[in-house]
């Protein structure tokens, strides 16, 4: 601290003594985007099922820890971001991201190749 007018204390601002690693944070974020669109294609689906009756009694306890397992990944991963920990966030995340992401690339290799299925 210092003295300012008067002879009154003033704090100093000392701004984070790390840098940000840029491509860390873009990870990061890419991640979280698609744990989140995965998420939300995953209850897509399932509220879907409970419309037309395909989630049952039978089946709901394949579905709820399915869904709260993706929420929990978002959750733990968005929460080690908020400690300042990436690496651990980027970490967590790429538990979902990484299957998530090579599925979307199937699937978009399936409709762009068109391929004879007989």
């Amino acid at each position: 601290m210092s003295t300012g007018e008067a002879g009154h204390c003033v704090p100093q601002l000392h701004l984070a003594a790390e840098p940000i690693n840029s491509a860390a944070m873009k990870t990061f974020w890419l991640f979280l985007t698609v744990d989140a669109i995965a998420l939300l294609i995953a209850a897509y689906f399932f509220f879907v099922g409970i419309g037309d009756g395909t989630v049952s009694s039978f089946n709901i306890g394949l579905w709820l820890p399915l869904l709260a397992g993706m929420a929990a990944i978002l959750g733990v991963g968005y929460w080690f971001q908020t400690e300042g920990k990436t690496g651990m966030a980027n970490g967590v995340l790429a538990i979902l991201a990484v299957p998530a992401i090579l599925a979307g690339l199937f699937v978009l290799s399936i409709l762009i190749a068109q391929p004879r299925w007989n």
